[in-house]
């Protein structure tokens, strides 16, 4: 293992250990932030190798466009996802038809499962939505949504915050600011 993910034992294994709980049925939000190159993509490719031998993870991204891609992240879900959330997705059109196949995904097994979304502050205004409904419900799937974002770069107006303050309302939250005092030589 490198030695910045050595550095990042701690945020691990709090991830790990959300990710028991959620097997449990105690469902959770992680936050990892910071800024530009930090570690934040680093640390969730190691991530599979800390979780439990059951657990699924499902990885989606936001990507820096000039026109978002409406729910983008969920869409790279397709292939990894069943058939009723690819449909969805696939089809478009029906927002809460791919809420409520976001919400039946994650609670059908293998359990638990870790749905990562990555660079949420340049998600699109219907991705945000999702993770607004996912978060309402999380605590009762057994999974862990982990968001990765750059929080050097969200202003007051900026769309995530909206979402930011209500996952601080959540009961089970985690939150992994990552710091480090030389930047690493990639952008994440």
């Amino acid at each position: 293992m490198d030695r910045g993910i050595r550095e990042r034992d701690r945020e691990l294994a709090q991830l790990a250990a959300a990710a028991r709980e959620a097997a449990d049925g105690a469902g959770s939000v992680a936050l990892v932030f910071g800024e530009a190159g930090i570690g934040k993509s680093s640390l969730v490719k190691a991530l599979p190798k800390v979780l439990p031998a059951e657990a699924r993870m499902l990885l989606g991204e936001c990507d820096d466009l000039a026109t978002r891609r409406p729910l983008g992240p969920f869409r790279d879900l397709v292939g990894s996802v069943g058939p009723e959330l690819a449909r969805a997705l696939n089809e478009g059109g029906d927002r809460h038809r791919v809420y409520d196949a976001l919400r039946v995904e994650l609670r059908t097994g293998p359990h638990p499962a870790v749905l990562v979304v990555e660079d949420v502050h340049w998600a699109d205004e219907a991705s945000l939505d999702a993770l607004r409904f996912l978060v309402r419900r999380v605590e009762r799937l057994p999974a862990v949504l982990v968001l990765t974002y750059r929080d050097d770069e969200l202003g007051r107006e900026h769309p995530l915050r909206h979402l930011l303050g209500q996952v601080s309302r959540a009961e089970r939250v985690h939150r992994l600011p990552l710091h480090g005092s030389r930047r690493r030589p990639y952008a994440d």
